[in-house]
């Protein structure tokens, strides 16, 4: 991972965290974001900072996360497969890590992981002293027994956590299905509602009824982030969270579902939250998903 030639932020005035964790929520579009009931995110947003425009690395979610590990833009790593190819793809250039980088810097590195993509041995695990693959709903227990096992020692800490979040398939609480309208019918399957429902469009109202259920997992994902932040007990007020996402969702825009290989906006624009214990440094108005580790190791 090259330095960039100008530090992305300035944290001069603002006391180093101890500790950081990166917490990327998968396939979240900004704008929904910002349609949805989503109170911790908000509370996160509002004592922390984010560009004007944030754009992802790529439009799935391995070439992004190449992005963010590597903090090259795809036409430089030059990891760019077809989704759906498990257990055939190439390793991982050889470049430096962002996990690699801190650990060089004395932290401890910990990921936890919802997508299966990432279980791939491509390379995803360098610099990691654990990388595990869960669930989402285990992944915040999981991460309050690290922060209690970690946290406390003398090396300083490093988590990167990926929920699923709003992927497909959906399966909203009961809760947040009926805020969002969404007909139990359209769960009956097992794994919930898959995004091959809305891309084929046969049924009537699919498109909206994924829509609406995207956004009633959104909601439901706050609550993870706020389990999240909360076991972080004490060393929140020591710890910088990034919160962002790997690449967006077609919700019926351009007559289109799903992700993967368009670039409209829908796809590519994504929150990023950069909050920092102690202050609000500035960031530029443009930040590119490539660019995240250059923000953390600033």
């Amino acid at each position: 991972m090259e330095p960039l030639e100008e530090a992305l932020v300035d944290f001069s005035s603002i006391p180093a965290p101890r500790h950081a964790v990166v917490l990327l929520i998968d396939t979240l579009r900004a704008d929904a974001l910002a349609e949805a009931h989503t109170p911790t995110i908000d509370a996160l947003r509002q004592g922390g900072v984010s560009p004007t425009l944030h754009w992802s690395a790529g439009t799935w979610t391995v070439p992004s996360v190449v992005s963010l590990f590597l903090g090259m833009p795809i036409r430089q790593h030059g990891w760019d497969e077809p989704s759906g190819h498990l257990g055939r793809y190439p390793p991982l250039p050889d470049s430096p890590t962002l996990a690699g980088v801190l650990s060089d810097a004395g932290f401890e590195s910990h990921g936890l992981y919802a997508n299966p993509y990432l279980a791939e041995e491509l390379g995803f695990d360098r610099g990691f002293d654990q990388w595990r693959r869960s669930a989402d709903k285990s992944i915040p227990r999981q991460f309050a027994s690290l922060v209690e096992e970690h946290f406390n020692g003398e090396k300083r800490q490093f988590v990167y956590l990926h929920l699923l979040g709003p992927h497909s398939p959906l399966r909203p609480s009961e809760a947040a299905r009926i805020r969002w309208g969404v007909d139990p019918s359209w769960f009956e399957e097992r794994f919930g509602l898959e995004i091959g429902v809305a891309k084929r469009n046969r049924r009537p109202g699919a498109r909206e009824a994924y829509a609406a259920a995207y956004r009633a997992v959104i909601e439901d994902t706050d609550l993870l982030v706020a389990a999240i932040l909360d076991a972080l007990g004490e060393h929140r007020e020591d710890t910088l969270v990034l919160l962002t996402s790997d690449h967006g969702e077609l919700l019926g825009e351009h007559n289109i579902a799903g992700h993967g290989t368009h670039v409209w906006e829908p796809l590519t624009r994504v929150p990023l939250i950069l909050n920092v214990p102690g202050g609000r440094p500035a960031l530029p108005e443009r930040v590119g998903g490539a660019e995240i580790p250059h923000l953390l190791t600033s």
